[in-house]
């Protein structure tokens, strides 16, 4: 196991990925947009909607369309190949979102093996651990949001774009640019950041690919993503659907549905969630008694550190055009964040890790240390196994309902329980069962708790003891 004299810390960092994401996302409960996109998912893998049309629910209508059209449908139709495979336990979205946190730190770890020279290769767990501890980073994956597939693609196109600087084999290039379209049909716009690629290399390696060759390649890039779009296109299916997202759903948001007032929010949250990591090196250089730091640096890590950060860049600084922001729509700029620190640092703890390879003792305890923490980390996830993390009165309301009516009801509501989108996301993804509102009852009603009003005179309530709300049935 140990025959890597590195592999104890990347365990420890292994552990540190497990800690910060599987307690939290192995419980019940999850971030409102992780809930709906397994809902389509689960959908589209047992027959209801299709790749290019998804369904979310059976009272859904938004944009005069019953389908779910807010984003391009390649994440759906990956994560439906998780349900088909394993079901439609809610564990089934947490072990896809558990999927690409780990195939995203393999890919960090690529690029770091690419990138650095012989020396300090094995370091690559550093940037891993540097990316996992950004708090909207494990949070993202607790919640099984489209940019943790995203990151994906974006992270193989870049390996491809470094692979071909150094070896200019054509089908690295073609690769690269299947990468980004493919990022753009997890969320659209924001996935062709690595567009950019050449363009940063250059800037970052002193003109070496030279200023024709950088607009070459970079056209190539593009001229690859729209062949492909256009070849799709020729598909009327997906044009109809490509066409439906742009115009009423995408365009629209940018116009008529800001999240925040101030675009430049997202460089608030850029620094806000970059501070632990910066934090954990500042004072780690003074708990090592670091001196002195920027005579270790190579011209090669700088160029590495320039490159890394103007992807990180690209990825992140665009989003205050619009004023629809997230923090989680950084998520796919931090792992190029976390690898352009990491080039800054790691000659340093090259040394720092090879003081305790070398020394008998010390590398006897990191061992031990990193077997007892990945225990650790599996066996209190495993704790938290059958617990709620979060909206528990909501779940609890859920279960009694979909426990005392068939799966697939619809339950007429009032228009401000509708748009309770916990409760309604909930009942659909454990039970198949939707709320609708501005129609009579046809058979379950459900109001505010010991509210009365016309329709429940004639209507039996059931003794579900729920807490804020009296489910009605008609009488037979």
């Amino acid at each position: 196991m140990f025959k890597n004299k590195y592999f104890p810390f990347y365990l420890i960092s292994f552990s540190i990925l497990i800690l910060l994401i599987i307690p939290t996302l192995i419980q019940d409960g999850m971030f409102m947009d992780g809930i709906q996109y397994a809902i389509v998912s689960k959908n589209l893998a047992f027959g209801k909607g299709t790749f290019w049309f998804p369904y979310l629910t059976d009272t859904w209508y938004k944009a005069g369309s019953i389908y779910f059209m807010e984003h391009p449908p390649l994440v759906y139709g990956i994560q439906a190949i998780f349900f088909k495979l394993f079901g439609s336990s809610i564990y089934t979205e947490r072990i896809y979102s558990f999927t690409t946190a780990i195939i995203s730190a393999f890919l960090i770890i690529k690029l770091w093996k690419i990138s650095v020279k012989t020396k300090n290769k094995d370091l690559a767990f550093i940037p891993v651990v540097l990316w996992i501890i950004i708090p909207v980073v494990f949070w993202t994956y607790q919640n099984n949001l489209q940019e943790n597939t995203l990151s994906i693609f974006a992270l193989l196109s870049i390996i491809n774009i470094i692979l071909f600087t150094k070896n200019l084999k054509y089908i690295n290039l073609i690769f690269a640019g299947l990468f980004i379209f493919l990022s753009a049909m997890c969320k659209g716009i924001p996935g062709l950041f690595p567009l950019t690629g050449f363009i940063a290399y250059n800037i970052a390696f002193k003109n070496k690919l030279g200023k024709k060759n950088t607009i070459k390649y970079s056209l190539i890039l593009m001229l690859i993503i729209i062949v492909t779009f256009l070849l799709l296109m020729l598909n009327d299916t997906a044009n109809k659907s490509i066409n439906f997202y742009i115009f009423k759903r995408l365009l629209f948001r940018i116009d008529q549905e800001p999240t925040v007032n101030n675009r430049f929010y997202i460089l608030y949250r850029l620094i806000s969630e970059l501070l632990l990591p910066l934090s954990i090196v500042f004072v780690s250089f003074i708990i090592f008694k670091i001196k002195k730091i920027t005579i270790l640096i190579t011209k090669t890590d700088k160029q590495y550190f320039m490159f890394f950060l103007l992807i990180a860049l690209s990825a992140s600084i665009p989003l205050i055009i619009t004023k629809v922001q997230r923090g989680f729509y950084l998520i796919p700029a931090f792992p190029f964040f976390a690898l352009a620190l990491s080039f800054l640092i790691k000659n340093k703890y090259a040394g720092f890790f090879n003081k305790i390879i070398n020394n008998k003792h010390k590398y006897i305890i990191t061992k031990y240390l990193s077997i007892f923490l990945f225990i650790f980390s599996v066996s209190f996830s495993v704790t938290k196994i059958g617990k709620i993390s979060r909206n528990k009165d909501i779940i609890n309301t859920v279960n009694k309902i979909g426990n005392n009516i068939p799966k697939g009801s619809i339950i007429t509501t009032s228009k401000d329980i509708y748009n309770n989108w916990y409760l309604q996301f909930y009942l659909y993804r454990k039970y198949n069962i939707s709320l609708n509102y501005n129609k009579k009852p046809k058979k379950y009603f459900l109001t505010s708790k010991n509210y009365t009003t016309q329709e429940t005179k004639n209507l039996k309530k059931l003794n579900l003891n729920l807490t804020n709300y009296s489910l009605f049935v008609k009488n037979k």
